[in-house]
């Protein structure tokens, strides 16, 4: 009984540290929060580069054609966008920079640009000596070239971040594999995942080199629509691999079966190779951290009744250890001698001796 006792001790600690274990990506840690400080800032500076460009096409209008009244306070309204984005961008509030980028400033710079755009498209008809042309095409392509190497620089700086994030994701996920080693679980699923992932970060610090911020820009456009599914792959593999073991311990659980179902939903989406679609990452999330929701409790259940069970075997272990000494004590009263009906007397009185020889009693 007390191997057994110590084994489901075992068994039980084992769960624990399960529970303690089997997570979930949520939890911003510093690195990735300094990261996304960072990615927001040089999204600010992006955007920057595009109004900072608009403002110098429009001195070159005026500067040769004279101001454009309609250009003017277009750039004034983005000007003012950008100000605000500069508050959202100081406050790291990315929500909040998203939303207005999306429903504030992409209107008003697209309604910026094409005034600008409808006045070089015309500059023809302006009365402009064919030296004053040439400059103005002149001026307009150093605009450009200024506005390119802004723009490259900030694409540059973008990626080196999130090759950041990607080594910080790699050593996360190492640390998990690791883990999960150690408690002797099926790990080809993760290392494939993160096999992949260390192939594109290698593949974007070659670009970084390489200073291609064209060649940069398209990689990062098709790592971005990867990432989460790569991530999605890594969880899904990392909760299955935890409810195998967790289910073994468990004497295969029946109520694993429910979870199984979810799971195997799960991997229509997470099959290498898929491609996400609209609604689909946030099907996927949703899922997972519904499944490590259900193996967490599921696993809290199973320990909770291995303890009960636990507790009746110790109070049966008891009632039986008392039983054995109430026996073995009455068990000894009957063997000892007895005179009068009355046991426990001293043999070793000459009395004694003689009444008990006389009743044929050997002491």
């Amino acid at each position: 009984m007390k191997t057994m006792t110590n084994l489901l001790k075992t068994t039980i600690f084992t769960f624990v540290l399960f529970i303690a274990m089997i997570g979930f990506v949520q939890a911003v840690d510093t690195n990735e929060s300094d990261n996304a400080k960072q990615a927001l800032s040089i999204r600010y500076d992006h955007l920057a580069c595009k109004v900072d460009f608009a403002a110098a096409q429009n001195d070159i209008i005026t500067k040769y054609i004279g101001e454009n009244i309609a250009i003017t306070s277009a750039q004034e309204k983005v000007r003012s966008d950008l100000t605000q984005l500069e508050i959202y961008k100081n406050s790291n509030d990315q929500k909040g920079f998203d939303a207005y980028v999306q429903d504030t400033f992409k209107n008003d710079y697209k309604t910026l640009d094409k005034k600008i755009g409808d006045t070089k498209k015309d500059f023809k008809s302006y009365n402009l000596t064919n030296t004053s042309r040439e400059a103005f095409k002149t001026d307009l392509k150093a605009a450009v070239k200024t506005y390119n190497e802004c723009v490259s620089a900030k694409e540059i700086a973008m990626a080196k971040v999130a090759a950041k994030q990607y080594e910080h994701a790699e050593t996360k996920w190492a640390k998990d594999i690791e883990q999960m080693k150690k408690k002797n679980m099926s790990v080809a699923d993760v290392e494939a995942v993160q096999a992949e992932m260390n192939a594109r970060l290698e593949r974007l610090k070659e670009l970084i080199a390489s200073g291609n911020s064209t060649a940069i820009r398209e990689y990062e456009k098709e790592m971005r629509s990867e990432h989460l599914h790569l991530w999605a792959r890594f969880e899904e593999g990392r909760i299955k691999g935890y409810m195998k073991k967790v289910e073994a311990i468990s004497g295969n659980d029946t109520r694993f079966k429910d979870l199984k179902e979810k799971l195997e939903e799960i991997g229509k989406y997470t099959a290498p190779g898929y491609k996400f679609k609209e609604g689909d990452a946030d099907r996927v999330w949703d899922g997972l951290k519904n499944s490590t929701r259900e193996l967490r409790e599921t696993s809290k259940d199973i320990i909770k009744q291995r303890m009960e069970t636990e507790k009746e075997n110790r109070k049966q272990v008891n009632e039986d250890r008392k039983d054995d000494r109430e026996s073995r004590t009455s068990n000894e009263q009957e063997r000892m001698p007895a005179r009068d009906g009355k046991r426990g007397q001293n043999s070793s009185n000459p009395q004694n001796s003689e009444d008990n020889t006389a009743d044929g009693v050997k002491v």
